[in-house]
């Protein structure tokens, strides 16, 4: 069976509670059905269909994002099938790069022989989360202006800081 991506639905909720990003957020980056497509050429559309499968019964379930966040943490990242696979989105999303799964997990469950660490491609590393969090550009990979390099990274103001 095919499990195709709704860009707009379970993989980006998922997504968001993973990266901590909004899924507008993430669907803005326009990296989501490659980051998908790389899992699932590597994971397989079974795991994956079942991660999302067992994610939606845990959306249904959780009251607050507090219990949603606690629910994942422990049936997905801790879990020996779907942690690793998690782990990976989380850093694909923020750095654009697929790393190879454990061997012990490719072992169990029968990773492609495509799996390796690699980047996913130039545009998703270019809209990894990283430069968003830390409000700074990938080097080279956009035009910054000249003398960019002398000023500190743009930061947002956080107006719910308190004052000094």
């Amino acid at each position: 069976m095919d499990y195709p991506i709704d860009t707009s639905g379970q993989f980006l909720a998922i997504s968001s509670v993973l990266t901590g990003f909004s899924a507008i957020e993430l669907q803005g980056t326009g990296s989501a059905d490659a980051i998908w497509a790389t899992a699932t050429t590597i994971v397989g559309a079974p795991i994956l269909g079942d991660l999302l499968t067992d994610c939606g019964e845990l959306f249904e379930k959780s009251k607050d994002i507090d219990a949603l966040e606690a629910a994942f943490a422990k049936r997905v990242i801790a879990d020996p099938r779907y942690g690793p696979v998690a782990k990976n989105f989380i850093g694909a999303w923020y750095t654009g790069v697929w790393a190879a799964l454990p061997s012990a997990w490719c072992d169990a469950y029968g990773a492609s022989g495509s799996d390796g660490t690699f980047v996913i491609s130039p545009t998703v590393y270019k809209s990894g989360l990283q430069w968003k969090a830390f409000g700074g550009t990938p080097r080279g990979g956009v035009p910054t202006g000249h003398g960019a390099w002398n000023r500190p990274p743009l930061t947002p103001i956080n107006t719910n800081a308190p004052k000094p």
